[in-house]
């Protein structure tokens, strides 16, 4: 699904136009907690409320639906009286559930229209109206070429369905229908990018209209959902009367139908590529968004999740070793899949060792079972950590004075021409020798003994050694693996990484050793970890979120769109690109914005077209200190170039300079690097 949605946006022209527009989310305060005002209101323009059961309603809507579900009600309570007295003529006992029914459609229905009745009484005021108002502030006043349609009121029962994932948002009484954005709502179809970005440039930048109040754009063609459905979603307070649906200019004023205040509804826009909505289609994209929905997580915790679920299949595919392994768990009939290397190891042993038990020791009760598995595990991890701390990939029988001796001895000795009753042991009996079946299991059991027995291991010994590589990968996928490393705050250095399965293993050992403050990666010519929209640059930071700085010289990245939100929330305080970025420097740019720790940037032999970026970033980064750029991307002329510390102001607006509103940021030229600090005020 998702690389059906990536190959068609590719064929796109005009995709920046689309992915430079921010999403905007005023649902929620500056403390980040979501506005309770951000809800549908009532009447009298205050938030919902919940109507009294049985009161007269004052949708047109819920009126005629009612009229249905209570004729369709009637029927039923005749069938089942029918189906009563059947049981009594047969002298059968009623079932349980028509002894106490939980909920009749009736009382269900009661709450439904109970809670949604003052919104559907303004929405159908107001429905045919907002469609005229919006055909012509798109179609006409824009002149924007596509094709609007407003769908039908949403069903109240759907309504009420989806507030239940809203129901515990607040404490005020205020019913969870209130929450729901979406009772009107209508899609803007387009056969281009840049009729969206133009439907964008209208709803946000060019003085929408009074009674049009923007609560939340979502912008899906800059942050993927789940599916990497491609859309821009907006949501509205519609200022208007509740009597006669008009549309207002402002709370305060009223209506001409003497209605003394006016109130809001809140509606949605979606705004879609034709092509994209009909492969959406297609590939029923909505069942999928529902399933994630209900997994009620953050979006990109949920994309990041889904990433590394399908890079880990991805890899067990492409390993005879760890497709054995899931064959072997899913042979015992437990379908619980594992999440990562570590617990496929973790899992395929224990199975090994349950046949083990139950084939040699059947007779035994439940709780001498467990122990026995516990000792035959806890003799294969001592073993396991020896020799591969030895660096030996086979080992002789225990000696006699071992408290495993007897455990080993009847495992192993039973073993004829290399079977074991263990299947991940090995015998080599014209050596009397043992290994495991595969290195990988020892190199597993190694930090399962490391891990549980908190023995602490040198993190960078280990990295430097090619022996540790595959154990490594293996140890990375277990999010406990830091616990076994001694705490370090060296510099880690690793240069000309040129293999995928090491760089890898270089964004996986980053994210567990959380110790290390300053990251090196020098001359790498392949910095690609998918890892979703946080590709390359964004990985490290969010994987480690304690690093302070971060050298990547020399190294090939490319950006073809703009980066998630992974820059603006890290730590960094120097981050330096000198000579790394082939392309798209300006979405490196723009993820750094805003962003509270970083002092010092590195941006020299990379181009920067943009003028007013340096000025920008001043006034939108409070901390940062001073910027080193290529002199040809400011637009200085040749002969500044070869005049070294020479001061000049720099090409951007006055207005955007943060320490002094009245100067631009001063800019050293020297040995064609501009130096770009801020100035200094005595």
């Amino acid at each position: 699904m998702r690389s059906s949605h990536d190959k068609l946006y590719a064929t796109f022209t005009s995709q920046w136009e689309v992915e430079k527009q921010a999403s905007i989310d005023r649902t929620k305060g500056a403390d980040g907690k979501l506005d309770a005002g951000v809800r549908q209101r009532g009447v009298d323009g205050q938030l919902l409320r919940t109507s009294e059961i049985g009161a007269p309603l004052l949708s047109k809507k819920l009126v005629q639906r009612s009229h249905l579900l209570e004729a369709l009600v009637e029927k039923l309570n005749k069938q089942q009286q029918k189906e009563q007295k059947e049981q009594t003529d047969a002298q059968l006992p009623p079932e349980k559930s028509q002894l106490t029914p939980p909920l009749t459609q009736s009382s269900l229905w009661e709450l439904i229209i109970a809670a949604t009745d003052e919104m559907y009484s303004i929405a159908e005021k107001l429905h045919q109206k907002l469609e005229a108002e919006v055909r012509k502030l798109l179609c006409i006043d824009a002149n924007i070429e596509g094709k609007l349609m407003f769908a039908p009121l949403k069903d109240p029962v759907r309504v009420f369905e989806k507030a239940l994932d809203y129901w515990d948002r607040f404490s005020d009484g205020v019913p969870a229908t209130a929450c729901v954005m979406d009772i009107i709502r209508c899609r803007f179809l387009c056969r281009a990018l840049e009729p969206i970005a133009e439907v964008a440039k209208v709803l946000i930048h060019d003085d929408p209209p009074p009674w049009l109040v923007l609560v939340r754009a979502k912008n899906k063609f800059r942050e993927l959902d789940s599916a990497h459905l491609r859309n821009i979603l907006f949501n509205f307070h519609v200022l208007c009367c509740a009597k006669c649906g008009c549309l207002a200019n402002s709370l305060l004023d009223p209506c001409q139908c003497a209605n003394p205040r006016p109130t809001s509804h809140l509606f949605e826009i979606q705004v879609h590529h034709q092509q994209i909505l009909e492969l959406s289609d297609e590939l029923h994209d909505h069942v999928y968004y529902e399933f994630f929905r209900s997994k009620n997580q953050k979006a990109d915790d949920l994309d990041f999740m889904i990433n590394k679920q399908m890079q880990f299949f991805a890899e067990i595919r492409s390993s005879p070793v760890l497709l054995s392994l899931l064959i072997l768990i899913l042979g015992q009939g437990d379908f619980k899949l594992p999440n990562s290397v570590y617990q496929l190891y973790e899992m395929a042993i224990n199975v090994s060792i349950t046949q083990f038990v139950e084939q040699r020791h059947h007779t035994l009760d439940d709780e001498a079972k467990k122990r026995l598995k516990r000792a035959v595990l806890r003799m294969a991890q001592k073993i396991g950590h020896r020799n591969h701390m030895a660096q030996k990939r086979a080992f002789e029988h225990l000696p006699p004075t071992d408290p495993d001796y007897g455990l080993w001895n009847e495992i192993c000795a039973t073993g004829v021409n290399g079977t074991s009753v263990l299947s991940f042991v090995k015998v080599i009996a014209q050596l009397e020798l043992y290994q495991f079946t595969h290195l990988s299991f020892q190199e597993f059991l190694f930090w399962k003994e490391a891990i549980e027995k908190r023995q602490p291991l040198n993190f960078h010994a280990m990295v430097q050694d090619v022996w540790n590589y595959n154990a490594l990968r293996i140890g990375v996928s277990n999010p406990t693996l830091n616990s076994a490393l001694v705490p370090t705050h060296e510099p880690f250095v690793w240069r000309t990484i040129q293999q995928k399965h090491k760089v890898d293993l270089c964004y996986q050992l980053l994210r567990v050793n959380k110790d290390v403050k300053e990251i090196s990666l020098v001359g790498c010519t392949y910095l690609g970890v998918d890892l979703g929209r946080s590709t390359h640059l964004v990985a490290i930071p969010r994987l480690n979120d304690q690093v302070e700085c971060l050298l990547m010289r020399g190294n090939s990245l490319t950006f073809q769109s703009p980066l998630d939100s992974g820059l603006v929330d890290c730590k960094l305080k120097m981050l330096d690109l000198v000579a790394s970025v082939s392309s798209g420097l300006e979405y490196i740019v723009e993820a750094l914005r805003g962003n509270a720790h970083l002092q010092c940037l590195h941006l020299a032999a990379n181009r920067v077209a943009d003028a007013a970026i340096p000025a920008s970033l001043f006034a939108s980064n409070p901390s940062l200190l001073a910027m080193t750029l290529p002199i040809d991307s400011l637009g200085c002329q040749s002969q500044m170039k070869s005049s070294n510390h020479t001061q000049v102001g720099c090409h951007a607006p006055n207005s955007m300079s943060r320490r002094a509103p009245t100067l631009p940021p001063r800019l050293v030229l020297c040995d064609e690097i501009a130096v770009v600090v801020p100035w200094q005020h005595s």
